[in-house]
Formats: structure tokens, C-alpha cells, sequence
């Protein structure tokens, strides 16, 4: 027993060993250099092309005669500058960590200095991690300023089996081969690149064959639940786990995000629920063995992994009662665009003239109709279905909301400030029923009706501070009462951000989340609690309306949060930052930013359990 420990304790010691001695990359320290370019007067010097020793991008000065290299690696370095039928000249600099290096060159006239090449090499990308036995494609880049690229002298070298080659590269500096000889081992592998004088440039790269072989990532696909990634499995016999990344759009390697850890080597399929609102995506599986060893797949780009990127955020938005679509208003362009949030595409986009912004889907008594407010007076009234135009209404003044009453009846809100700011209108004949001609509502207000009752709700948008209002009408659609709220001010009020509970129980508005009663009173009830840094953008509710749900601009996350006691008790995670949200059955219904700065907004299905 004792032998047997001892053999164990040293077989762990070994792979211990044998895994703290496997190379790390350490970032370089890197600074900046600073080089401005002067002839023999002192002029400055466009356009001059600048060189190094060891090798560096090539630069030109701009018209000023200066050039920035940035992010050098800390060093020494001769810099050459050179312009073509003047002459040349060169420098040395010190380059330190986070500190920038200044360095003048002098051109002397009709003086050319023979520049060392310059060289880099392109194949294997890095990590260059193979499997033993497997072909490996070498590719570099030569040049020199006096000797022809095929003139150039060329060696591929490896620290561990010497040279590998040096044929000579071809009339576009392209040095290349491809080997599967290389012994099991990290190697060191330098390109030496020598021109007629003797001037000497290398590069280097870090190549193994100690990893596992390769992995194929299939293209990833689209499902309702995500996207989802299929690979094949790894035959490693040390296997250990497999990761799975995503990257940006150009598959940056430090934006890179992991996603899963699998540790059975027969799972090989994952789905990212939360794909980003993008463009494109990227991404990769790595696979790892026990020893620290690993491997990774082909990268694998994905288009809009999130789903279709509008390139607006809409002013406001409502959905169909029966079917899959968003109406989505986008001032701007005078348009409202309706997508199906199910299949994932534009239906219809519907060019209206001077639209306000503002748009509501509703039953008034003759099917479902989408009301689009205008600045010219109008408000423009399409069947929901059909998208055909069945009439449009005229109000006085510029139409800023729509509210109607279920039975034909539509109250328009104007941007009158004080002179018959709110009018109610037979929809069939588009005939004034009549409007509010009292001090108690300021114009361009948002409205809604209250469920259930001849009552309207108005949120102030053009008065500080903000107000909000009650209207009453009566059964022939008449407005019969207006009611100031006595808190003018006291509280949060916002008529962007306005919802009213299923059954007219209370409302919600504010990135505060506050909460009243919907009737004479405008009783405010208090704010969302334990809120702080989080700041409400719409609302939902569910039938009961003990449970709502708050989409939140400044956090990708829809809350979820009960009342009457306005707690929050959990959130949804979502891809994007909601701005506009619905529910639908057991399903959420969000337009969303990108992010909190975007000028591009996506729609996004959240299932609820």
C-alpha cells in the first residue's frame, strides 16, 4: 500500500510538473512613440515612410510631418524614415511602458539607408494549437526597400526540429508550406527574412502539437429558442470539458464571452438563449483536456442572432389582440412599420404624412382598427387585418394621442395649449361630438381610457411640472367632466411611460414606477420599491393584476413585481434594454435598444413559465 501511494504521489508530482511548465502568454508592456520628420531646414515632411528594427507596422508622417505609433511593445528600436527622391534618415528610441517616447529624424538630401525587411507572419493564427501528425499551413509576408521580394533570403525555423524550410518567397513576398512532421512539442517557430546587405528581420510564433484534435462547429442556426450550436465530439482520451464562446461581429478575441462549460464529452449541442441584438455574431467551442491542453473549433458567424435590427427606436408601439404583429411608429420617416414577432419578419409598412408618434390598436366597435395620430389635424384609421385605409378624422389642431371608447367614440388630444385641447368625435361620420373648453387640461397630453368605465386618464407632455387629469364622457360619447390633480407636481409623472391595470385598478407611470388610482381622485398609492438604479420605461400586467411587469431602460431585465404592495420579487433577463413591453398569454412582448445609446431598436419574446 505504501509503494502504491508513493508511485500515485509521484505520478501527480510529474503532471504538476508537466502543466506548470507549459508556456503562458504574458501581456506585453507596450507604450507609444511619437516621431515627427524634418529636412535639413527644419520643414516638416509629408508622407515620409517610416521602418524599425525589430519590426514594426510601416507608418507614413501626415502633413504635419508627424506619425503616432501606438501600442509598442516596451524596447529599443531604430526607426528609419525615408522619402522617395529626397533621402533618408534614422533614430534610436527607448519605448517605456504607458509613457509616450518623442523622437525627431533629420533627412539628409540624396542619402538612402538600406532598411531591414520587414516580415509577419500570418498562418497559423493564434492560439496555434495542433494535434500531433496534423498538416499545418506556415504563410508569411516579405518586403524590403532595395531587394526584390523573390531575392529575399527566407528560413522557417523551429527551436525543437531546426530548420523546415527556405524556399524563397514568390514575386508578392509570399513565404509558404505545409508540414505534419513537427515532433510532439511546443515549439518556437521563427521566420527569418534577409536582404542584399545584410539587414535581418524575424517574427515568431508559438505552435503546439500537444492539443487535442481539432473540433467541427456546424453553422449555427436560428430556433425559437435561440441559437443553436452543433459540434462533433471529442475523441480525446483525457478529455475534460468543452467551452463555448461568443464573440462580436469581427470575432475580436478579447470580446469574447463564454457561455457553457460541458464536462461529457458526448454532449455536443448547446443553445444561447440570450443571443445578442447585432448584426452578427461569432462563435467558437474549445476543447480542454486534463493536462491544461486545448483546442479550438473553426470560428462560425451567425447574421442577426438576435433577431431582425430596425434602425430607429420607435416613438411608441402596440400589438394585434388575434395576431402575431407589432405596430411599430417611427416619427421620423411618417411610417408605421407591423412586424410579426412570430415569424421573425416585416409584414407592411404603412407611410403616414406628418405622423405624431403616437399609435393605438383597438376594437371600437367596427373590428380591429390601428388609430395614427398626424400633426396635420388628422387622425389616420386602418383596418388592423387588411392594413387598408377606412378613414381618417380631422381634429382642429395637430393630433398629438388617440383614445377611444369601445363604441365608437374617439378622443383626440391636440396641441392646443389651452383652447379645446381634448375633442371627442363620432368615428363613422369623423363629426365633432364635442371638446373640452375649460382651464383643466394643457394640450399635446397623452390619453387612455379607463376599462370599464366612461373615463379617460391625461398625462401632460408640454407643461412643467407635469399633470395629470381625469375626464369623464357620457354614453353618447360626450365630455361631460375634468378634473385637475390636486397633487399637481407632488409626485412622479411621465406621459411617455403610461399604462393602465386590465380593469382599471390603478395606473402606472414614471421611471419611478408610480402608481395612482385611475378615477376623481388620482390618489398617488407610492414608487416601485427597491428600485434604486433601475429606471422603469413601460408596463404590463396580468389579468388578475396582482402581478405586473416592468421593463427597465437602464438594465437588460424586465421586472416582476406584485401589488398592491409594489414590490419587486424577480426579473427576466432580456438581450436588450426594453423600451416598450406587452403581454400576450404567457408571453412578453418587448421592443428593445441594443444598448442603452443605440439608434436601433429589435423586438424581443420573452415565454413566461
Amino acid at each position: 500500500m505504501i509503494l502504491k501511494n508513493y508511485y500515485s504521489a509521484v505520478t501527480l508530482l510529474f503532471l504538476l510538473l508537466f502543466i506548470s511548465c507549459q508556456p503562458k502568454e504574458v501581456p506585453a508592456e507596450k507604450g507609444n512613440i511619437y516621431i515627427q520628420v524634418r529636412d535639413q531646414y527644419g520643414r516638416a515632411v509629408a508622407n515620409a515612410v517610416l521602418s524599425a528594427e525589430p519590426t514594426l507596422p510601416e507608418y507614413k508622417t501626415d502633413e504635419f510631418g508627424t506619425v503616432l505609433l501606438k501600442e509598442v511593445n516596451v524596447g529599443s528600436y531604430e526607426i528609419i524614415a525615408r522619402k522617395d527622391n529626397y533621402g533618408s534618415g534614422k533614430t534610436a528610441v527607448q519605448v517605456k511602458a504607458n509613457d509616450i517616447t518623442n523622437a525627431t529624424i533629420v533627412l539628409e538630401q540624396g542619402k538612402f539607408v538600406s532598411f531591414a525587411p520587414t516580415v509577419r507572419i500570418e498562418f497559423p493564427t493564434r492560439p496555434a494549437n495542433f494535434s500531433l501528425d496534423e498538416p499545418i499551413l506556415f504563410k508569411g509576408y516579405v518586403s524590403d526597400n532595395d531587394t526584390g521580394n523573390e531575392s529575399l533570403d527566407v528560413k522557417w525555423e523551429s527551436n525543437k526540429d531546426g530548420l523546415l524550410n527556405s524556399d524563397k518567397p514568390d514575386k508578392d513576398g509570399v513565404t509558404t508550406f505545409s508540414t505534419n512532421k513537427l515532433s510532439k512539442a511546443t515549439h518556437f517557430i521563427t521566420l527569418t527574412v534577409k536582404d542584399k546587405s545584410g539587414n535581418t528581420t524575424r517574427d515568431t510564433i508559438t505552435v503546439s502539437t500537444l492539443s487535442p484534435k481539432s473540433i467541427t462547429l456546424e453553422k449555427p442556426t436560428k430556433i425559437k429558442e435561440g441559437i443553436s450550436l452543433t459540434w462533433n465530439k471529442s475523441d480525446a482520451s483525457d478529455f475534460k470539458e468543452y467551452r463555448v464562446y461568443r464573440s462580436n461581429e469581427t470575432c475580436a478575441e478579447n470580446a469574447k464571452v463564454l457561455l457553457a462549460v460541458i464536462t461529457e464529452a458526448g454532449k455536443t449541442t448547446y443553445t444561447d438563449t440570450q443571443p445578442p441584438l447585432s448584426k452578427q455574431a461569432c462563435y467558437f467551442v474549445e476543447v480542454s483536456t486534463t493536462l491544461g491542453l486545448t483546442r479550438r473549433s473553426l470560428q462560425q458567424q451567425i447574421d442577426y442572432p438576435g433577431g431582425v435590427l430596425f434602425t430607429f427606436v420607435p416613438t411608441d408601439a402596440d400589438i394585434h389582440p388575434t395576431k402575431p404583429w407589432i405596430f411599430l411608429a417611427n416619427r421620423d420617416k411618417e411610417q408605421v412599420i407591423v412586424y410579426d414577432y412570430e415569424a421573425g419578419k416585416t409584414v407592411s409598412e404603412l407611410s403616414v404624412p406628418q405622423a405624431s408618434g403616437s399609435i393605438l390598436v383597438g376594437d371600437n366597435g367596427d373590428g380591429v382598427n390601428v388609430y395614427i395620430p398626424s400633426r396635420s389635424g388628422h387622425v389616420y384609421v386602418y383596418d388592423a387585418t387588411s392594413l387598408a385605409l377606412k378613414r381618417s378624422i380631422l381634429a382642429d389642431a395637430s393630433a398629438t394621442d388617440v383614445a377611444i371608447s369601445g363604441k365608437g367614440h374617439v378622443f383626440i388630444s391636440v396641441s392646443n395649449q389651452w383652447t379645446n385641447p381634448l375633442g371627442s368625435y363620432n368615428e363613422k361620420t369623423g363629426m365633432l361630438i364635442n371638446q373640452l373648453t375649460w382651464s383643466c387640461l394643457y394640450g399635446g397630453a397623452r390619453i387612455k381610457k379607463v376599462p370599464g368605465r366612461n373615463e379617460l386618464i391625461a398625462i401632460s407632455t408640454a407643461i412643467s411640472p407635469t399633470d395629470m387629469d381625469y375626464v369623464a364622457y357620457d354614453t353618447n360619447g360626450a365630455l361631460i367632466l375634468c378634473k385637475d390633480d390636486s397633487q399637481h407636481g407632488s409626485y412622479p409623472l411621465d406621459g411617455s411611460i403610461f399604462r393602465i391595470s386590465p380593469n382599471g385598478t390603478y395606473l402606472l407611470t414614471s421611471a419611478n414606477g408610480a402608481a395612482y388610482l385611475p378615477n376623481e381622485t388620482m390618489k398617488y398609492l407610492g414608487n416601485i420599491s427597491a428600485s434604486s438604479g433601475i429606471s422603469f420605461s413601460d408596463f404590463a400586467f396580468e389579468s388578475d393584476e396582482k402581478i405586473f411587469y416592468g421593463a427597465t431602460s437602464s438594465r437588460r431585465s424586465i421586472q416582476i413585481i406584485r401589488y398592491p404592495e409594489l414590490l419587486r420579487t424577480d426579473e427576466l433577463v432580456t438581450k436588450g434594454y426594453p423600451i416598450r413591453l406587452f403581454k400576450k398569454g404567457q408571453t412578453l412582448i418587448s421592443v428593445s435598444r441594443a444598448d442603452q445609446s443605440s439608434t436601433g431598436s429589435a423586438i424581443e419574446v420573452v415565454q413566461l413559465k
